[in-house]
């Protein structure tokens, strides 16, 4: 079970939250197979003086538009045992 975290500054849409949203989880059942279902996001907003970054860092524009995505992956129970026993490379 993956557990996205979405941190963004504060005053978007719904609508844009729930883009941001779609497309992550969208991402990780295409690249990583984990069920459709299987969706747990945090989506943070925040005032704008606590949303620090560096605008040029590396020389990649950013601007307030900057989304912060962090994914947690663990390692869990084997899907295909019916007992639900750890998988072997735990």
């Amino acid at each position: 079970m993956p557990l996205v975290h979405i941190a963004l500054i504060e005053g978007k849409p719904e609508s844009h939250l729930r883009k941001i949203s779609d497309a992550i989880h969208n991402a990780l059942v295409e690249t990583i197979a984990i069920p459709a279902q299987d969706r747990f996001h945090i989506i943070t907003e925040h005032r704008k003086s606590h949303f620090v970054y560096d605008p040029q860092y590396l020389n990649i524009a950013r601007t307030d538009d900057l989304v912060i995505v962090q994914i947690t992956l663990s390692q869990g129970a084997d899907r295909g045992n019916e007992e639900g026993a750890v998988c072997k490379n735990c």
